[in-house]
């Protein structure tokens, strides 16, 4: 399921009032009954579960450059990668019965463990061991000082492993030459080595992955989803889905088209202009649909704060009398329904579903206005009537006043 419609459908039980349950974080001694992990039928099944995907905003933002969005995005991708990586080669070495399972496949996204190795029961599979994974040396290093990892398995690339492996060798070797200890932070990952704590294999044996594998299998991943989308950009619902991604892609087109016609005539310099004029164009459109965006996203969440105000406003209204309690539940539903639609409007990363949550939220505002409205022209008529009624009931006292003289 796409993050687009995770969300819609989270604006959807919020309308409805709706709460689903949190996931529990990952802990030994947990049961997992059916573990998503392994439901994926292959590495690429497994890496869009853990990992995010790409939406078409993505695309528009970078022009259609894979290349440049992939050099602003593959640490954080990489990281997701790795631990699909690690899962897949694992779980094709550890026996029946056992099983290395991804914390954010599983829906426990906030937990501090990545990873946990399980045992089959008849229960569910019970986790025995929590894991940590770490790209790189520095991080595996930090990782032994953070509180919160204390008692997991730190995993790092086999290209990291060599290097602590190397650097704690050397350190021992100069201290010993020297007849002094070993420093804290050297000592801590020599135990971290001898316990395995920092283990050299996967659960079951598998080799550990290097960092250039994890990268080129994350590439190749995204790089294969990108072409995938960009595809289904080209198809008919292009017009409707992303209009600044087709913007861009037809200045892409045109770009090529006179970059050819100039070829053709050998105008190689004008060419070159051209292009630079063109894709010039292209970035300044995108930059302004970029802030039209970031413009409208603040205006909603100026509005869902205002709306909050006002369903505080109306509970003190209807307690000192001024509404009845027909006018606060009308009201406390429209309102509601319209800051859950700001919220998912403001959240969905997809272009149409913006624009139709817009829609109905334009479609609540104006009854929500019109029916406050309904209710100010019946609050106004009660005083008038109150007004009235005082006016007369003082007119006749004040003649039996008079008249009694």
């Amino acid at each position: 399921m796409s993050v687009a419609r995770i969300i819609r459908f989270a604006a959807l039980g919020m309308c409805l009032g709706l709460h689903a349950p949190a996931f529990a974080a990952m802990a030994v001694g947990s049961v997992i009954q059916n573990p998503t992990t392994l439901a994926a039928r292959d590495l690429d099944e497994l890496i869009g579960m853990v990992g995010d995907g790409i939406d078409e905003c993505q695309i528009a933002n970078h022009g259609g450059d894979f290349e440049e969005y992939f050099k602003l995005s593959e640490d954080g991708r990489a990281g997701k990668v790795f631990e699909a990586v690690v899962a897949e080669r694992s779980n094709l070495k550890l026996p029946n019965g056992r099983a290395l399972l991804v914390a954010a496949a599983e829906g426990d996204k906030q937990g501090a463990a990545d990873m946990a190795l399980a045992t089959k029961t008849e229960a569910g599979y019970v986790i025995d061991e929590l894991y940590q994974l770490k790209l790189g040396k520095g991080k595996a290093v930090s990782a032994l000082k953070i509180p919160k990892y204390a008692g997991m398995k730190i995993i790092t690339t086999q290209d990291a492993y060599d290097q602590i492996v190397e650097d704690v060798r050397r350190e021992t070797l100069k201290k010993a030459s020297l007849g002094r200890e070993l420093s804290p932070d050297t000592a801590r990952l020599k135990d971290a080595l001898d316990s395995g704590r920092i283990p050299r294999e996967l659960p079951g044996g598998a080799p550990l992955p290097t960092r250039d594998e994890v990268k080129a299998i994350s590439k190749g991943y995204y790089s294969a989803l990108w072409e995938k989308l960009c595809e289904a950009l080209r198809g008919p619902a292009a017009a409707t889905a992303a209009p600044v991604t087709e913007i861009a892609a037809e200045a892409e087109l045109m770009a090529a088209s006179i970059g050819t016609k100039m070829l053709a005539v050998g105008e190689a310099g004008t060419m070159s202009e051209a292009e630079a004029a063109l894709s010039g164009s292209r970035r300044l459109m995108q930059m302004s649909a970029r802030l039209w965006l970031e413009l409208g996203r603040g205006a909603l969440v100026l509005d869902s704060a205002y709306t909050s105000w006002l369903l505080a406003t109306d509970f003190d209204r209807w307690r000192n009398g001024s509404m009845s309690t027909e006018q606060l539940l009308a009201l406390s539903a429209l309102r509601t329904i319209k800051v859950c639609l700001e919220i998912a409007a403001v959240a969905d990363p997809e272009l149409f579903s913006k624009a139709a949550f817009t829609v109905a939220l334009i479609v609540v505002s104006g009854l929500d206005y019109a029916y406050e409205k309904v209710c100010d022209a019946n609050r106004e008529d009660v005083r008038v009537a109150l007004m009235d009624l005082e006016t007369e009931e003082r007119y006749q006292m004040t003649r039996q006043i008079v008249l009694g003289n």
